[in-house]
């Protein structure tokens, strides 16, 4: 329960403060299909984490006493669309930038201390020492300085993750999509059969430097899309309580989103705050 109030206070939060006009609220959810624990002879430790935006991203820790290699050219990502795409890219990638500095000009300008002298009023010996000493700089041109930096990207075909080391793969994919709003409810629960949002990890490894190669591959899928209106300026609360009494383990999936749709006070324009929560763990 206190987890659900958490959430109803951050709703508030984002309709009353920021004088929102939110119409409807739509709760995700993800799944996973097979179940990978921790056992003795787990080598690697998988995290996977979706972010509010809907990208994915791929965390590995290396739980063996030897080097870990993963093969990036044979391992990839299948997206909700059905097409394959590997971790690594031969393609070169190329950033240009250009660094200007400027020095601006000045004049130079010489000053007779005599008549500086004279203008003060002073006389007498220092007067005429004064009047006998001269100060002035030189002129300064402005000079315009322009520097190129060109840096190239390329992936590598292998990582090596050190013993009991750990890191993320240096790329991300578009997983889940926001949902389609529509002026009715929706609400939809899903298998992996019937669901229309499926995607997949695969990643190919070693720990005897390429001697011999496991394969870890985890599926995903969208299993739960509910969508409720806000039929009262500022009732989110209540759009958010029929969530949960449709979906009583709403907050308990793996991975689960939150998406309110609003209009500020000033404009037509549709948007979107989101608020999503955990990740998937495997090993093996």
């Amino acid at each position: 329960m206190k987890r659900i109030f958490f959430f109803i206070i951050t709703a508030i939060v984002l309709t009353s403060c920021s004088k929102l006009n939110t119409d409807s609220v739509t709760y995700q959810s993800v799944r996973k299909v097979y179940r990978y624990n921790l056992s003795d002879n787990s080598v690697i430790h998988v995290t996977t984490d979706i972010s509010k935006q809907g990208y994915i991203y791929i965390g590995v820790e290396n739980l063996s006493t030897e080097v870990m290699t993963i093969n990036m050219t044979k391992s990839f990502i299948v997206t909700p669309n059905g097409k394959s795409h590997s971790m690594y890219d031969p393609t070169v990638r190329v950033n240009t930038s250009t660094v200007s500095k400027s020095e601006s000009t000045s004049k130079g300008r010489s000053v007779n201390w005599g008549a500086v002298a004279g203008a003060v009023g002073v006389g007498g010996t220092v007067g005429q020492v004064l009047s006998g000493i001269n100060t002035g700089s030189s002129n300064t041109n402005g000079v315009t300085t322009t520097k190129t930096e060109t840096t190239y990207f390329s992936d590598l075909p292998e990582l090596s993750i050190a013993p009991r080391g750990s890191g993320i793969l240096p790329k991300e994919w578009e997983v889940v999509s926001m949902p389609m709003y529509s002026s009715g409810v929706q609400n939809d629960n899903f298998t992996f059969e019937t669901s229309t949002s499926k995607f997949s990890v695969c990643l190919l490894y070693s720990i005897d430097y390429g001697k011999t190669w496991r394969k870890y591959e985890q599926w995903y899928y969208i299993n739960s899309v509910i969508t409720e209106k806000v039929n009262t300026r500022g009732a989110v609360n209540d759009a958010v309580r029929r969530i949960l009494l449709k979906k009583r383990d709403a907050i308990n999936e793996p991975w689960w989103a939150m998406h309110l749709r609003y209009k500020d006070d000033y404009s037509a324009i549709s948007h979107e705050a989101s608020v999503c929560n955990g990740i998937f763990e495997d090993y093996q």
